[in-house]
């Protein structure tokens, strides 16, 4: 921060009815008695304004990001705002009120609470992976526990996925962003809502998993979308044209598709690029579609066994429950999945799936 950046932060409680119920030292000091009084009154922002932005605080228990101008002791500023639902189970509204006085240091704080965001994420993710492990045996024998499961995967990813995207959004909004950090913090938000995409989708398919949620969807496109997600760093992802138009579920088949290409790359051995190319194949009514990569490949004794839950050819590796999905995936369309050897080494994937019009 530069000499003479001033930086305060004050919280005050909102209560679903719009008045402050709580408000630390820091808020009397910047807003004046506040407790009792209606939010709405400390601020400037038009009404409609500020209602959008604590709906969107009461839809999170993560901080959520915005601006407000407020009504401080020394006159009307805009401030950075964030906002949070207190618990779970109330609705009182959590605002923490933060005025910096130099943009690069807003900047900067609004990139390290992202990259924070992201970590959190990512532990969501593996936290929900090994729920996922324990508990979807006794999923699979009820349609009601898999609501509920999807229920609780769509409520614990959302907040983080809500702050990721609004902090990216905020940090975007700079005119003087570099580019380079620009398209970083691009691809970071089309990830973010990528992931929001599957939650929803899961969500969905656990209240209705029929045929009627079935659609016609070109394969490359699925492709296209698992390949605007993955890090060009670590994965080079091909094509053998022509790929048929399958009738499928769109977010299982994509999350199939992703943790095929996903597995890969935990499993490359190597620190450069591994090589996935997708192809498919007429088969009657159905297509038979392979994804091969050029990495070790997994040995012949543990290729059945890596389908099962929680069963790896690696100490730390979870080729398991990732390929157990994916097995409950293509079973759920009428298939199979088996693995071999790629021509030239690495793992070939084979599997089917229902063409257009079967």
């Amino acid at each position: 921060m530069t000499p003479g950046a001033v930086t305060r932060e004050a919280g005050l409680v909102v209560s679903p009815d719009g008045c402050v119920v709580e408000a630390d030292e820091a808020a009397v000091m910047l807003l004046g008695p506040c407790r009792g009084r209606r939010f709405a009154e400390l601020v400037e922002t038009s009404g409609d304004v500020l209602e959008e932005l604590m709906i969107g605080f009461r839809r999170s228990t993560s901080p959520v990001p915005g601006r407000l101008s407020l009504r401080t002791a020394e006159g009307s500023q805009s401030m950075s705002v964030t906002g949070r639902r207190r618990s779970a189970q109330g609705r009182d509204v959590v605002v923490t009120i933060r005025l910096v006085g130099d943009r690069f240091s807003e900047l900067t704080t609004a990139l390290q609470r992202t990259n924070t965001e992201i970590a959190r994420r990512i532990a969501v993710e593996e936290q929900l992976r090994r729920v996922w492990g324990q508990t979807v045996a006794q999923l699979e024998r009820s349609n009601a526990d898999l609501l509920v499961l999807g229920e609780t995967f769509a409520h614990d990813l959302r907040n983080p996925i809500t702050t990721i995207s609004g902090y990216v959004g905020l940090v975007l909004a700079d005119p003087d962003l570099p580019e380079g950090t620009r398209r970083q913090l691009e691809r970071v938000l089309r990830a973010a809502q990528g992931m929001e995409d599957i939650v929803e989708g899961l969500l969905h398919e656990a209240v209705q998993r029929s045929e009627a949620t079935r659609v016609d969807v070109d394969l490359a496109d699925l492709v296209g979308w698992v390949g605007s997600l993955v890090d060009e760093g670590t994965v080079r992802l091909g094509v053998q044209r022509p790929l048929p138009t399958v009738h499928v579920s769109l977010q299982s088949v994509r999350q199939l598709l992703l943790n095929l290409v996903s597995n890969a790359v935990k499993h490359r051995g190597r620190a450069g690029p591994v090589a996935v190319t997708v192809a498919a194949r007429p088969l009657g009514e159905r297509c038979e579609i392979t994804v091969a990569d050029d990495g070790p490949g997994i040995p012949e004794e543990s290729r059945e066994a890596v389908f099962e839950r929680g069963v790896s050819t690696e100490e730390e590796g979870e080729h398991g429950l990732g390929l157990a999905m994916c097995r409950r995936v293509v079973q759920e369309h009428g298939g199979e999945i088996t693995v071999e050897a790629a021509p030239g080494g690495g793992a070939l994937f084979r599997f089917s799936l229902p063409c257009t019009g079967a």
